[in-house]
């Protein structure tokens, strides 16, 4: 067993809503803002609700991330339970401001045993470094070790996906009209990447089974 007790914080981009309060491990949640009503990730809204509002399409749901003061109460939670170090493993800087509000919180307390990744991923890739890591941690103390182990696991984590409909990218504003209306025409597909924490096109599939193939 370590010598120290170590938490794993990380946010709701993970995909990680059922393990909220499972052992070490604690989510802090992002915003969802739909008109002038603001939501707690995973928390106040289902993905149920949310999913039925996007196909509604009344309003299109905004996002904002985890204020510092969010994490910093989470980190003092887990710090005046005795904790001896904090992992906090976040979504990628290039998609949301979240590390950073996480970084000023660390910042703000002074705290040397609270350390924050940009992990340059997202959603279950987020999570399963989580998981991860959240077991590692049990056999292992060193902070060194911990953190090239870290990154060892995000440097060989690759993420390819594909939308389901291409309404929402129109909506908004990743592509044109005139795109939607060719690619909805054509049954044309978008493979993306996440490379260095950065939404990349890989290229297009035409039809389900093309798009299954290239995507395996």
């Amino acid at each position: 067993m370590p010598a120290k007790r170590i938490a794993v914080v990380t946010d709701s981009t993970s995909d990680l809503h059922d393990l909220k309060k499972d052992g070490n491990i604690y989510i802090v949640p992002l915003y969802i803002i739909i008109g002038d009503k603001k939501y707690r990730d995973g928390e106040d809204l289902s993905l149920k609700d949310f999913y039925k509002i996007l196909a509604e399409g009344r309003v299109m749901p905004k996002t904002s991330q985890p204020s510092p003061e969010d994490f910093k109460r989470c980190y003092k939670k887990f710090l005046s339970e005795g904790y001896d170090e904090i992992i906090s493993l976040h979504i990628s800087s290039k998609l949301s401001g979240t590390a950073n509000s996480a970084g000023i919180a660390k910042k703000e307390l002074g705290a040397g045993n609270i350390h924050v990744f940009d992990t340059r991923l997202t959603t279950k890739a987020l999570g399963s470094l989580v998981l991860r890591i959240s077991e590692f941690v049990k056999t292992e103390s060193d902070i060194k070790v911990i953190g090239s182990k870290t990154e060892s696991i995000i440097s060989g984590t690759k993420i390819y996906f594909t939308v389901n409909s291409l309404l929402h990218l129109e909506r908004g504003g990743r592509i044109g009209k005139t795109a939607l209306l060719i690619g909805s025409l054509l049954n044309i597909k978008p493979v993306l990447t996440l490379t260095e924490g950065e939404i990349l096109p890989v290229t297009r599939a035409r039809g389900q089974k093309n798009l299954i193939d290239i995507l395996v």
